[in-house]
């Protein structure tokens, strides 16, 4: 990750925040279950406004599945149907990716997905 990339996502990052072993820079870990972590990180980008991106969206669009899955999926940012369904991936590319989840012997109920940019 460059330099640039990582003042950028810590940027995005709230404040008290860890994602999957990743922290930051004001607090370093936060300590505590990964559902813990999350809900934490969920709940201070409810009504983000760091972004221009607020002014059109419907929702945050925050991640789904295990909070301890070994195989995490992270995409760009939500579509048009994700944000009115306020879930990840559920478009054609998510159906697309639920078939090569199926095909690896998983259930999207069994990986984490999620994608950078919430909005």
């Amino acid at each position: 990750m460059t330099q640039f990339h990582r003042q950028l996502w810590y940027g995005f990052l709230p404040k008290r925040a860890i994602l999957m072993g990743v922290h930051s820079q004001s607090q370093g870990l936060i300590p505590g279950p990964a559902e813990d972590n999350l809900q934490t990180v969920q709940q201070e980008l409810s009504d983000c406004r760091r972004c221009s991106l607020c002014d059109k969206r419907k929702q945050v669009v925050f991640g789904e599945g295990n909070p301890h899955a070994r195989l995490l999926f992270v995409g760009e940012a939500p579509g048009a149907v994700e944000d009115l369904q306020g879930r990840p991936f559920v478009d054609s590319a998510g159906q697309l990716l639920d078939r090569m989840i199926e095909a690896m012997g998983l259930r999207r109920e069994e990986v984490y997905i999620t994608t950078l940019v919430k909005c």
